[in-house]
């Protein structure tokens, strides 16, 4: 409702850490914090911080996700608006993972191949011209 009331708010904040929990958990949220801008443009930018961030394994399915939360997030904005505005529409995702890792144990095979293509230039021969 904040941002239906106060488009211009910066403080649309969702934290996901519970601190009386989450100090002794095994395994605390590793998203930590949610934020959602509107901009001059009527699109609704998402601000996502991370604790820690698996890049092979995760960070793909979490961009995913909440790239489908800021659909949705959008999608209630426009439902709940009284007037006619101008709707609001998706606009970029930027994630901040404070410790962003791999697990070469687990990922050393597809982190070898990568490296391998890197070497060997495979990897970025389709963003070359031709």
């Amino acid at each position: 409702n904040r941002l239906i009331q106060n488009p211009e708010s910066r403080r649309a904040i969702s934290i996901t850490w519970f601190p009386v929990q989450d100090i002794t958990a095994d395994e605390p949220p590793c998203l930590q914090l949610v934020q959602c801008v509107i901009d001059k443009n009527n699109h609704l930018n998402l601000i996502c911080v991370f604790r820690s961030n698996d890049m092979l394994s995760a960070w793909g399915q979490n961009a995913y996700g909440l790239a489908h939360l800021q659909k949705f997030i959008c999608e209630q904005i426009n439902l709940k608006r009284k007037n006619a505005e101008e709707k609001v529409s998706q606009g970029w995702l930027e994630t901040i993972s404070i410790s962003a890792h791999m697990y070469f144990h687990r990922d050393q095979l597809e982190l070898n191949l990568f490296l391998e293509k890197i070497k060997t230039g495979e990897l970025f021969q389709s963003f070359q011209r031709r």
